[in-house]
């Protein structure tokens, strides 16, 4: 009986410690979740409440897009893609009139997250019909998670686009290409320019400061220049999230053979030469992928 009792004790302690880290996993994704009905739901949609968009949103988040064909022409200055600042895009809302009705309705069919930062699919509803889909990267700040940026596709006659077959492995090469052999490996420079929109957003939340920063992705290319070194990759892998006509999201997952790990969520766009990185929220600088950088030699006394 003892023997019995124990073994069934054991098996409940396996089972919470099992349950645990899934419960943590939802309360956080209802975090996230809540924080967007407020700060977008709520506040643009179905109210204008100003006060709520600003404190929920990073003031300097941007809403990358593809720029349409004009008369069969494409613009090959911008390589397509360009941007407009999430603040500007809605400055008109504070002098709307809320709606009478609450019409609109989000569903997230992925919310994922790992440690302070994170990426959410959004479908955005009104009754029946799916108006279109967007991709919000997210990061935990000390008053809660907030909006840090806004990668979407408009879906013609409310209906989501067809992805072609192949499109995930796609989107997946361009990654690894750019981010883990590029930038993190000994890639060279045209090799990872080449998987960035003209438009790239990095953003690193600083929590010392309680500020979002913004990276610039040519230092670690600068980095290389005086000798660093990547750190040696153990393992990383992409997780893909979600991909709607010609735009997608993912997770990279990089664990360094140092023990550093590294989480990037990143937002792509399908412009006129492929798929291409738009948007990347990251819990570490992009300079903490490699070693101690030597010192400089000691200057020779004349």
């Amino acid at each position: 009986m003892k023997r019995e009792r124990l073994v069934v004790a054991l098996t409940a302690v396996a089972l919470f410690a099992a349950l645990a880290p899934a419960a943590g996993q939802d309360a956080v994704k209802a975090e996230i979740r809540q924080a967007i009905d407020a700060a977008y739901l709520n506040a643009i949609f179905n109210g204008k409440d100003i006060k709520a968009f600003l404190a929920g949103w990073d003031h300097g988040a941007i809403h990358p897009y593809v720029i349409p064909a004009i008369g069969g022409r494409v613009d090959a200055v911008t390589g397509n893609v360009s941007y407009v600042g999430v603040m500007e895009q809605h400055a008109i809302e504070a002098t709307l009139k809320p709606p009478e009705k609450k019409e609109f309705q989000f569903l997230y069919p992925v919310v994922d997250a790992t440690g302070n930062v994170g990426m959410a699919q959004v479908e955005i509803m009104r009754g029946e019909m799916t108006l279109r889909t967007e991709y919000l990267p997210v990061v935990k700040t000390r008053t809660g998670w907030k909006i840090v940026g806004v990668t979407s596709r408009w879906h013609e006659g409310a209906a989501r686009p067809q992805t072609p077959a192949g499109e995930a492995d796609g989107v997946k090469k361009v990654v690894e290409d750019t981010l883990v052999r590029g930038l993190m490996g000994d890639g060279t420079y045209e090799q990872v320019r080449a998987g960035f929109a003209s438009v790239c957003d990095v953003s690193l939340y600083v929590p010392e400061m309680d500020v979002m920063t913004k990276l610039d992705m040519a230092k670690p290319f600068m980095a290389k220049t005086r000798g660093g070194k990547p750190l040696p990759i153990k393992t990383s892998p992409f997780t893909l999230i979600g991909v709607t006509g010609d735009v997608a999201a993912g997770k990279l997952a990089v664990t360094f053979d140092s023990g550093t790990m590294m989480t990037m969520y990143v937002a792509l766009l399908k412009a006129k030469a492929g798929w291409v990185i738009v948007q990347i929220v990251t819990d570490k600088d992009l300079l903490s992928i490699f070693a101690p950088l030597p010192p400089p030699p000691p200057k020779r006394l004349p």
